[in-house]
C-alpha cells in the first residue's frame, strides 16, 4: 500500500537542519560506507538534503587543488563543502552506474536535495551520478583487462626480454591508482586490487 504522497519540495524545506528518518548506513563491499532506504519509496519522492559549507565555485576549485576531499558539489556558481563529517547522511550515499541510479540531485531554493528516478525497494542503497566521466574505483576491470592482453602478446611473441621492464610499468600504474584510491575515499578496495594484479602480472 502507497503512503499519502506529500509535496517533494514542500517536504524538502522541513529537513534543511536535520535528516528525515527512514535511512541507515551501511558498509558495502568495494564502497565502504553508504546509505539504504529503510523503507520504500516513490520515483519523485524527496530523499536527503546535501548539506555542507556554501562557498563560491571558486574557492571550491582553490581547495581541491590544495586537497581533494571527494565531498564537494559544485553547481552553478557555486559549491557545497562537505568535507567536514557533520553527521549528515548525504555526504555518504555512493555513486553508481547508469543501472544502478535510483536517485538525483536537485536544487529546491537554497538546497541541494535528493530525489527519487524511480520507485525504491525498502533496504535498497541509495545510488545517484556524481557527474564526473570517470572514477578510480571503476577503472580496475580495464586495468585488469590491459594487464592480460600485454601478458598474452608477450607469451606469443616471446619478447620475455622486455617482460621486466613491462612489469616495473604495470607496478607504477597500479601505484598511481592506489593512490587514486586514497584521495577519493576508496582506500578499502586498494589492497584485494592490488593482490589480485600482483598475482596476475607474476
Amino acid at each position: 500500500m502507497r503512503r499519502k504522497r506529500v509535496n517533494p519540495f514542500e517536504e524538502s524545506q522541513l529537513w534543511v537542519k536535520t535528516d528525515p528518518p527512514g535511512f541507515e548506513i551501511d558498509v558495502f563491499e568495494n564502497k565502504g560506507r553508504g546509505v539504504r532506504s529503510t523503507i520504500p519509496r516513490q520515483r519523485g519522492d524527496f530523499l536527503l538534503v546535501y548539506s555542507g559549507q556554501i562557498i563560491s565555485k571558486k574557492e571550491g576549485e582553490r581547495r581541491e587543488r590544495k586537497k581533494s576531499s571527494g565531498y564537494r558539489y559544485f553547481y552553478r556558481d557555486l559549491c557545497i563543502d562537505a568535507t567536514k563529517d557533520d553527521g549528515r547522511l548525504c555526504r555518504l550515499i555512493n555513486h553508481g552506474t547508469k543501472k544502478e541510479i535510483n536517485c538525483k540531485m536537485k536544487l529546491c531554493g537554497d538546497c541541494l536535495c535528493l530525489f527519487a528516478t524511480r520507485d525504491i525497494q525498502q533496504g535498497e542503497e541509495l545510488l545517484y551520478d556524481y557527474g564526473l566521466k570517470s572514477y578510480p574505483w571503476n577503472s580496475s576491470l580495464t586495468l585488469v583487462k590491459r594487464i592480460f592482453r600485454w601478458k598474452t602478446l608477450l607469451a606469443l611473441t616471446h619478447h620475455s626480454s622486455i617482460a621486466l621492464p613491462v612489469e616495473k610499468l604495470l607496478l607504477k600504474m597500479i601505484f598511481r591508482w592506489k593512490t587514486l584510491l586514497e584521495l577519493t575515499h576508496r582506500s578499502s578496495i586498494a589492497l584485494p586490487v592490488d593482490k589480485l594484479l600482483l598475482k596476475m602480472i607474476f
